[in-house]
């Protein structure tokens, strides 16, 4: 788990992926293939274990 704050999220419309980046180091933390032209990116707040 990261801090909030801690990743940066990148949308790749010509790779068609998603990249995870930390932010204070720059490195890439993962690439998830989402399919064609992803061009941006909603980001929900976890809600597990709420009923």
């Amino acid at each position: 788990m990261r801090p909030l704050g801690a990743a940066r999220y990148a949308a790749n419309i010509f790779s068609g992926d998603l990249s995870i980046l930390d932010t204070a180091t720059g490195e890439l933390l993962a690439s998830i293939p989402v399919g064609s032209g992803p061009n941006g990116i909603v980001l929900l707040p976890n809600r597990a274990g709420e009923s």
